[in-house]
């Protein structure tokens, strides 16, 4: 695992509420588990910008791909 680092972010007050609220729905399900909204927050932007880096390497592959096809 990589090193983990703080960043600070600012959000809209809405979604701090939502996250607020998907912390505690988490904590009910699992109380022995405790979530918080900054837990929340980071597992949703970790998971997106994993799917981002995942999106960016396919479509890499797929342009090194066809620039390597259309050269035949």
């Amino acid at each position: 695992m990589s090193k983990m680092i703080q960043i600070n972010m600012c959000i809209p007050e809405r979604y701090r509420n939502l996250l607020r609220k998907l912390a505690a729905e988490r904590n009910l399900q699992d109380p022995f588990k405790v979530a918080s909204a900054t837990s929340v927050g980071t597992s949703i932007f970790l998971d997106a910008i994993s799917r981002i880096e995942q999106e960016r390497a396919r479509e890499a592959g797929l342009a090194m791909w066809e620039e390597g096809s259309s050269h035949e």
